[in-house]
């Protein structure tokens, strides 16, 4: 199955210096993804599963940023694709309790276009590739209850590499080449899933510890050179299932490192797949 997607997210990036805010529009008419298990089996007691699958989309993405109190913004544009490969199981594919493993690799190429006012624009393509390996393990609170906790792990492998960048000046700046290592420990919390006004709900809180080596040209979505080696995180959302091939989701951040870092995130999204 190859599902259309529409991505619309919302967040905002609070620390000591100050407030930025950045609204990003990923995935127009033609971007889609499809991810789907090749196969599945059970390796030990027939109620575990491992699933097997592949991953791949393209999508355009155009962001805008800029600071409170600032008059001026930025925006930039991202059209890439990807794809990746996985392996998960679980010790109860049914019930989701016990032990879970996830293994996958991904890749993925962008051409990177950036505007400033006053600045002018600048160009770069790049690429990276990623590694990942979870783990974790779901047992209820009592045996009666409906809540369940998950401490998991993960250890995971980037490798960046932006080719020279041009200005609209003609200034260009050598592209460079990094890698490094991003590990996270924490605890998920989460009640069953439950219906609430014909939707089905699943919140959740979690707490993780983020530590990085990564190099200032390393970067991937949070992990970037402007954080901390060591970050800690908490963070309570909600998956909402509102019909058939329609899902939204929201989660509330804050996180908190050396050098008196502190940020706020809110993120928001909506999935149409069919």
């Amino acid at each position: 199955m190859r599902p259309a997607l529409r991505r619309v997210a919302l967040a905002l990036l609070c620390a000591s210096s100050g407030c930025v805010y950045a609204q990003t529009a990923g995935g127009a008419s033609n971007a889609g993804r499809t991810t789907g298990d090749a196969a599945q089996w059970s390796l030990f007691s027939g109620a575990d599963k491992l699933h097997l699958g592949t991953t791949a989309g393209y999508g355009p993405n155009q962001g805008d940023a800029g600071a409170i109190g600032n008059m001026f913004d930025a925006r930039s544009q991202t059209p890439g694709d990807g794809a990746g490969a996985y392996g998960t199981w679980f010790q109860n594919d049914s019930t989701r309790l016990g032990w879970y493993t996830d293994v996958r690799g991904q890749y993925a190429r962008s051409d990177d276009r950036g505007n400033a006012p006053w600045l002018g624009g600048a160009s770069y393509r790049s690429h990276i590739g990623l590694a990942s390996a979870e783990t974790g393990y779901a047992i209820r609170l009592s045996d009666s209850g409906s809540w369940v906790i998950q401490p998991q792990g993960q250890l995971i492998y980037l490798q960046n590499h932006n080719y020279n960048l041009t200005g609209s000046d003609f200034t260009t700046v050598d592209g460079a080449k990094r890698a490094g290592w991003v590990s996270r420990l924490g605890v998920r919390v989460q009640p069953d899933a439950f219906q609430a006004a014909g939707w089905r709900l699943r919140p959740y809180a979690a707490a993780n510890w983020w530590h990085d080596d990564l190099s200032e040209e390393s970067t991937l979505s949070q992990f970037s050179s402007i954080y901390p080696n060591n970050r800690y995180e908490l963070k309570a959302g909600v998956n909402v299932d509102l019909r058939s091939g329609l899902a939204a989701w929201g989660d509330l951040g804050m996180q908190w490192g050396n050098q008196s870092y502190q940020a706020w995130t809110v993120r928001a999204g909506m999935k149409y797949a069919w």
